[in-house]
C-alpha cells in the first residue's frame, strides 16, 4: 500500500484588521462604496502635501497614509477589505488557498503517473514530484515580478522625463494607467506567490510511505 498522509494544522480565525481605517487616514468620511479611484487619488494627495516629511509632516502619519492609499487604490485590495475588514490575507485565508493548491497538484500528478501505464509506481514519489512544480511556480512567479519591476521603472523614467519639459502630454496620462496596470498585475502575482510559498510550508508535512498494496491513499 502507498500512504500519502499529512499533517494538519489546528485552524484559527484571525480578527479583523483593527488599526487605523484607510478611508479616515485619507480623510474620506462618507459612504466608502461611492469614493471613485479618482477621489481617492485626489484625497491622498491632499493630505500627502499636508504630511509629507519635506513640508514638516510626521513621517510616520505620512507612511500610513501612503498605505491607505496603496490599499485603496488597489482594486483587488479594496474589495477585500470593504467586504472583510481585513486589511491583508489573513494567515487562515492563506491557508485554504495554499491546501487548494496542493489539491489541485497532487490531482495532476496522480493523473499523469495514471496514464502511463507503463510507469512503476513504486518509484514514483507525489510529494516529491509536487514539490518539484511548487519550485518552477515560484521562479516562474519571480521572474515575472521583476519583468514588472523592471517595466515600471522604465515608465516612471520616461514620466519624469516628459514632466520636467513642462509641457502638457497626454501620452503621461496614458502611461500612469499603464503604471496602474503593472501594480495590479504585482500585487496579483504577489499574492499567488504567498500561495505558493505557503503550499511549500505545508508539503513538508507530508509523509509518503511504500508497502505492499497497490492502492494510493491521500489522507488531507
Amino acid at each position: 500500500m502507498q500512504l500519502l498522509t499529512v499533517a494538519t494544522k489546528d485552524e484559527s480565525a484571525e480578527e479583523p484588521y483593527t488599526g487605523e481605517d484607510p478611508y479616515l487616514l485619507l480623510g474620506l468620511t462618507g459612504e466608502r462604496y461611492v469614493y471613485t479611484s479618482k477621489d481617492i487619488k485626489i484625497a491622498y494627495r491632499k493630505m500627502a502635501m499636508k504630511h509629507h516629511p519635506d513640508r514638516g509632516g510626521n513621517k510616520d502619519v505620512f507612511a500610513k497614509i501612503t498605505g491607505a492609499y496603496e490599499l485603496l487604490s488597489n482594486s483587488v485590495r479594496r474589495k477585500r477589505f470593504d467586504e472583510t475588514g481585513f486589511w491583508g490575507v489573513t494567515p487562515e485565508m492563506l491557508e485554504q488557498q495554499a491546501l487548494g493548491k496542493l489539491t489541485q497538484l497532487f490531482s495532476q500528478v496522480l493523473d499523469s503517473f495514471v496514464s502511463q501505464l507503463n510507469t512503476n509506481l513504486d518509484y514514483c514519489n507525489p510529494v516529491t514530484e509536487v514539490e518539484t512544480m511548487l519550485h518552477r511556480e515560484e521562479a516562474s512567479i519571480m521572474e515575472r515580478l521583476q519583468h514588472i519591476k523592471v517595466g515600471t521603472n522604465r515608465y516612471k523614467t520616461v514620466i519624469k522625463r516628459l514632466k520636467s519639459k513642462r509641457k502638457v502630454n497626454p501620452v503621461i496620462s496614458l502611461m500612469e494607467s499603464r503604471i496602474q496596470n503593472f501594480i495590479q498585475a504585482r500585487e496579483n502575482l504577489s499574492n499567488e506567490l504567498q500561495v505558493v510559498r505557503e503550499a511549500k510550508k505545508q508539503v513538508k508535512d507530508y509523509s509518503y510511505e511504500t508497502e505492499s498494496a497497490a492502492h494510493i491513499f491521500i489522507n488531507f
